[in-house]
């Protein structure tokens, strides 16, 4: 009797010893969500996307100075646009030259996206720049699943992929007409515009309710399609790194001040890492063009200094006739 208690409790203790292993397994399986620094550290060069021209490229093959690297997917409703859209302007003011002293690589998280769909992204932005960025010294990529999750764990990027869902935005009703689909049958489809499906069947089930059984044949399947969208959770930020690949700068948020830009860009041309301290970088130094750094700006700093020194003389003596003052009222007092 006795064994057979110690039988039970080994095999209670063995269950919850498996218990406990699962339960590790899965939280180490949940991707966690953020940016991890790696300030530093080499990313590997030799990864293959697609440009979008549909070409394969190699990292290496065009990071040869500084680049900003900025993950994405181009058709996400949330942050990644207001990133973009901040970059961009930021992109308006700086002073350090794109091309000249960095590159811009940014690399969509989503690899069933396509060279298209980068192109179309690439065009609406270096439009909007004016010329300000060269076609070729931004580069818009795409590709598998693998490479991108190898790169953003080296970068420290963060995130986490949802369960595709189905949803009919006003974009992919556009796609269907251009598409060809006729009006009678969009029209059809409006009770279904922006509302969330969480499987593919139970959203072409109510396509097929809305549409002809021959409109439901020759388009249910190219409407679902269109209609699928994946959701992703992620940080936004980026990424300066070396033509070598080391992690000198990471920059949170969606805007972005132009003098921790250019100070990123900077110091990754010459291998530097560190925080940032573009506030009183831009105070004290003066940017050269043409030496591509700053230099120290002593006029600015010279008289910023005789200003603090005049308002501490004026103080002190300010000082200085109360008290005398104070001394006078007690004697006569």
């Amino acid at each position: 009797m006795i064994h057979l208690k110690i039988f039970l409790y080994i095999g209670i203790l063995i269950m919850l010893a498996g218990t406990a292993v699962l339960q590790a397994d899965a939280e180490e399986a949940k991707e966690p969500i953020g940016l991890d620094q790696h300030l530093g550290e080499l990313i590997n060069l030799d990864y293959r996307f697609r440009n979008e021209a549909g070409d394969t490229i190699v990292l290496r093959d065009f990071v040869d100075r500084p680049t900003i690297l900025n993950f994405v997917y181009f058709n996400c409703p949330g942050i990644c646009t207001p990133l973009l859209n901040g970059f961009q302007e930021t992109l308006e003011r700086i002073e350090t030259e794109p091309g000249k002293d960095f590159k811009i690589l940014t690399i969509s998280i989503n690899h069933d996206e396509t060279p298209e769909l980068a192109r179309a992204k690439k065009y609406n932005y270096l439009t909007a720049l004016q010329g300000k960025v060269a076609p070729e010294d931004w580069l818009w990529l795409t590709g598998d699943s693998l490479t991108i999750r190898k790169l953003t764990r080296e970068v420290g990027f963060n995130f986490s992929r949802s369960a595709p869902k189905f949803n009919l935005t006003p974009r992919a009703l556009l796609v269907l007409e251009q598409d060809g689909a006729p009006a009678s049958v969009l029209e059809k489809l409006h009770p279904l515009k922006d509302q969330n499906y969480n499987s593919r069947q139970t959203f072409l089930n109510f396509v097929a309710a809305n549409l002809s059984a021959d409109e439901f044949r020759e388009y249910g399947d190219r409407i679902a399609d269109q209609a699928r969208w994946i959701d992703f959770a992620h940080p936004a930020a980026l990424t300066v790194i070396s033509k070598d690949g080391k992690i000198c700068r990471y920059l949170y948020g969606i805007t972005f001040n132009q003098f921790d830009l250019q100070m990123a860009v900077i110091e990754a041309d010459q291998g530097r890492t560190g925080p940032t301290i573009a506030k009183v970088i831009k105070f004290c130094f003066s940017y050269d063009p043409e030496g591509r750094t700053y230099v120290f700006n002593v006029l600015q700093v010279s008289a910023t200094i005789m200003l603090l020194l005049a308002v501490i003389f004026v103080l002190v003596l300010t000082l200085k006739s109360k008290h005398r003052k104070k001394e006078g009222d007690v004697i006569h007092g």
